[in-house]
C-alpha cells in the first residue's frame, strides 16, 4: 500500500495479495492457485508531483524559517543564498551552508537541499548532481556499529615500559590516549595537588624523568 509507494487501488489489492503470497510461502504454506488478486476499475490520475518546500511559493520572509538541516539550522534561504552567492555545484554549496554535514550526513535533509538548489539554478536535479551519499545507506542497530568492543576492550590499553615500576609506586594514572602514563606519586596524607607540587620542587631542585 501506500508504505511501499503504491497508492492506485488496483495496484494496492495486487500488492498485499503478493506479499500474503510471500508470507504463506515463507512459513511453508502456498496460496490455491484459484485464489486471485480482487481488481478494482482504473482511474486516470496524474503523475505525483515532488513539493520541496511547504507551501510551495512561500515568500523569503517564510523561507527564512523553513529548515532543511535541523541539525545544522540549514534553511531554504540559505541554500537559495549560496547560489546566489556563486556557490552552484552542490559541494560547494555543501561547505557554504553546512547542508548535510550534521550526523546523519545529508539522509534527512540532502534531497530536500539539493532540489532547493536545482529550483534556486532554474536547473533539474541531475544536472546540479548529488553529494557523495555515506553508508550506512539503511538502519543498523548500534549493536553492529559497536561489534565486540565493549568497556575496557573498546581500545587497547598501551603500557610503557615502566608501568609496573610506577604501579608498584602508587602512581594515579592518567589516560592520554591509548597510554596509561602516571599523574602523579600520593603519598601517605597528601592530596593529588600537594603530590603534584611535590613532584614539581623535587624535579626543579634536583632530577626529573618523564616517561613518554
Amino acid at each position: 500500500g501506500a508504505a511501499a509507494g503504491v497508492f492506485a487501488l488496483d495496484d494496492v489489492l495486487h500488492d498485499a495479495h503478493a506479499a500474503a503470497d510471500g508470507v504463506a510461502t515463507s512459513l511453508g504454506f502456498k496460496l490455491p492457485r484459484d485464489l486471485t488478486a480482487p481488481t478494482a476499475a482504473r482511474r486516470e490520475e496524474a503523475p505525483m508531483m515532488p513539493v520541496w518546500q511547504m507551501p510551495q511559493g512561500a515568500s523569503i520572509k517564510l523561507r527564512e524559517k523553513t529548515f532543511l538541516d535541523y541539525q545544522n539550522d540549514v534553511k531554504v534561504s540559505d541554500v537559495r543564498l549560496a547560489a546566489q552567492e556563486g556557490f552552484v555545484s552542490v559541494e560547494h554549496a555543501k561547505r557554504y551552508t553546512t547542508l548535510g554535514m550534521a550526523t546523519d550526513q545529508g539522509k534527512l535533509s540532502n534531497i530536500n537541499g539539493l532540489a532547493t538548489l536545482a529550483g534556486a539554478l532554474d536547473a533539474e536535479i541531475p544536472s546540479v548532481g548529488t553529494t557523495t551519499f555515506r553508508p550506512p545507506y539503511h538502519p543498523i542497530s548500534m549493536g553492529a556499529i559497536a561489534g565486540a568492543a565493549r568497556g575496557d576492550t573498546f581500545q587497547p590499553i598501551r603500557r610503557t615500559p615502566l608501568h609496573d615500576w610506577h604501579e608498584a609506586n602508587g602512581a594515579i594514572w592518567e589516560p592520554v590516549g591509548q597510554w596509561r602514563r602516571p599523574y602523579a606519586y600520593v603519598q601517605s596524607g597528601e592530596s593529588t595537588h600537594d603530590a603534584v607540587m611535590r613532584e614539581v620542587t623535587n624535579t626543579r631542585s634536583k632530577l626529573g624523568m618523564l616517561d613518554a
